[in-house]
């Protein structure tokens, strides 16, 4: 694959994979575009924003040959970004951050109002096949991994629907999955990750009070820490994390190449 380096004109080309990492986890934000070239695999464009893969357009197009319908442009263009969204995650690469946040006393945990008719506890074994009122796509492997990793699952009920799930696993080897790397979790220490709510309530502080509830249960009677973490992009889950009483720790860093992450 070669690299042209762009910014509204070519100043050279690069075959050097480590080049475009560095380039990649500069301070400035970068942007590796991939296109099809007849002869060769691809293209890489940095252009500046989110990594995603687009194809180059010819110079001196026709426009009046791309002159359409407003309801058929939105259409195409909404298909091809599913498209490239694909072909990032199978061949794109960029620099993914993890943002880890930590609190460690009971009295730093705040007292949310419990949103109305909302229920939390944790789910029993043979309430696991409610997550998929919440996440259609969780998987059976998903949920057996962990398990096997003994995490607990905290759900939040709302009329007596399961709209929000969060796991917590208090010991063995955690994996950050953005972050390309495995923690092994000290004696004290509770993770929470993985954590959903139904598009329907988003909104009604749900999240946030879940973190609150697993972190009183975990810190009321005993010393110990509770970490979160998200990716920079998610800000909505900052600001539940935050809202929680949760301070900001660590930035991780993960070099994603294809649906592959290694540790930076």
């Amino acid at each position: 694959m070669s690299a042209k380096l762009m910014t509204g004109r070519t100043f050279g080309t690069c075959s050097s994979l480590s080049y475009l990492i560095d380039l990649l986890d500069s301070d400035t934000p970068t942007d590796v575009r991939c296109s099809p070239r007849q002869g060769d695999l691809g293209c890489c464009h940095v252009i500046g924003g989110e990594s995603s893969l687009l194809p180059s357009m010819p110079q001196g197009s026709n426009k009046s040959g791309q002159i359409r319908q407003k309801g058929q442009r939105v259409g195409a263009s909404s298909l091809l970004g599913k498209v490239l969204k694909r072909l990032d995650r199978a061949v794109g690469a960029g620099i993914e951050r993890v943002l880890v946040y930590r609190i460690v006393a009971d009295d730093a945990v705040p007292n949310l109002s419990c949103p109305p008719e909302l229920a939390v506890a944790r789910l029993l074994p043979g309430q696991m096949s409610e997550l998929k009122d919440v996440f259609s796509s969780v998987s059976m492997s998903e949920l057996e991994g962990a398990q096997k990793k003994q995490s607990q699952c905290y759900g939040a009920w709302l009329s007596g629907r399961l709209v929000h799930y969060a796991w917590v696993q208090a010991s063995g080897s955690h994996s950050i999955l953005e972050a390309g790397r495995h923690v092994d979790i000290k004696p004290g220490e509770f993770w929470i990750y993985d954590c959903r709510t139904s598009t329907s309530v988003r909104g009604l502080g749900i999240y946030p009070y879940v973190l609150t509830f697993i972190c009183h249960e975990h810190l009321r009677d005993r010393p110990g820490e509770g970490i979160i973490y998200t990716t920079q992009e998610n800000v909505a889950s900052q600001r539940g994390i935050v809202k929680a009483g949760f301070q900001m720790k660590e930035t991780l860093r993960g070099l994603r190449i294809g649906s592959r992450y290694y540790p930076r």
